[in-house]
């Protein structure tokens, strides 16, 4: 009861946080014209718009192709279409219930490949670690472009600073990466003994924890595998930038935008993103609009457009392809609630 009600208050929190950025940003938009609004949505460009989907359809197939590169030392020739149809219902249990339905993609991962589902837990943290690999290297990018933006010479000088501190996180983040490899029975056991004082009982879980985790690190330690997880993370993001900056050509109102501010913008997404309410996004809508509108002086009623049209992109669009998918399966979203008794 207690961890639930905490939920519910962190939930609540978050929504005040977030309602009061929104609020803030209102304030200073005097004269809200819905009938622009609607304008910009009704004119899209079908072209750019189909063009942005088909993106995002090809960002989840890159998820499956990287994931079964850090499956295949556990299960050679690990199933496409299973992993693809775990993706969707995965992702879709994450828009519906925020974070905590990411649980979902590992554990029908693990239920059918016949895996840990503590491995696959770890398998999506290693995911987790290879996208932030790339989000600090894109809001680097995002933040150094400010100095352009700025009139004054010492906030330019400190968004580029901020920009080289984020790429310096970026290259430590890929050291990790790298020393994964070396993560192995040997440098386990000398965490545990460090962790010596520990009861035996929080030891035996740490225990767990590593030797799950060294199952979900087994692939960095083949070097080919190592790039190809690297290269894959790479072409995924590449997608998305391609994604960002089709679904705003296909806004009339952010159609003059370059693909270099597509970057800009997707990098103040992808970190607003980190906070997700169940349902109707997060931050990321937020961050939409301050980058257009302080920016980039895109008008409120077409930046509010373009920031609606990207959330549904790029996290609605799967909603209905996960639901029918879990449906045909006869998924009961209660069967996850006992995933951690379900480990071997």
């Amino acid at each position: 009861m207690k961890q639930s009600t905490g939920k519910i208050a962190g939930t609540l929190v978050v929504a005040a946080v977030l309602a009061g950025a929104m609020w803030y940003w209102l304030r200073g938009v005097e004269h809200f014209d819905w009938v622009r609004f609607r304008q910009n949505l009704s004119q899209m460009d079908p072209v750019w718009l189909i063009a942005a989907l088909v993106a995002v359809a090809l960002s989840y197939v890159g998820r499956v192709v990287r994931w079964r590169v850090m499956l295949e030392p556990l299960r050679p020739n690990p199933g496409f279409w299973g992993i693809l149809s775990a993706t969707a219902i995965g992702f879709t249990a994450t828009v519906l219930f925020g974070r905590a339905g990411e649980f979902v993609r590992p554990y029908l991962i693990a239920k059918r490949e016949n895996v840990t589902i503590s491995s696959q837990i770890a398998v999506w943290l290693a995911e987790r670690i290879f996208d932030l690999l790339m989000v600090l290297g894109l809001f680097g990018f995002a933040i150094a472009q400010l100095k352009y933006h700025v009139g004054n010479p010492k906030a330019a000088a400190i968004a580029s600073a901020g920009g080289w501190a984020m790429a310096f996180l970026s290259g430590i983040c890929l050291i990790a990466v790298l020393s994964f490899r070396y993560f192995e029975k040997g440098v386990q056991q000398r965490l545990i003994d460090a962790l010596g004082f520990l009861p035996e009982h929080a030891l035996e879980k740490v225990r767990k924890v590593l030797a799950s985790f060294s199952e979900g690190m087994a692939a960095t330690r083949n070097t080919r595998s190592l790039m190809l997880l690297i290269l894959y993370s790479l072409v995924e993001w590449v997608i998305l930038i391609f994604c960002t900056y089709f679904t705003l050509l296909a806004m009339p109102g952010t159609a003059g935008l370059t693909l270099s501010e597509s970057m800009v913008i997707l990098g103040f997404v992808a970190i607003g993103h980190s906070v997700q309410l169940p349902g109707v996004g997060g931050g990321g809508q937020v961050a939409t609009l301050f980058v257009l509108t302080e920016l980039y002086n895109v008008p409120a009623e077409a930046a509010s457009a373009a920031a609606l049209v990207l959330w549904l992109v790029n996290v609605v669009t799967i909603l209905p392809v996960g639901l029918v998918l879990a449906f045909a399966e006869g998924l009961h979203w209660k069967d996850m609630r006992t995933w951690e008794a379900q480990q071997p």
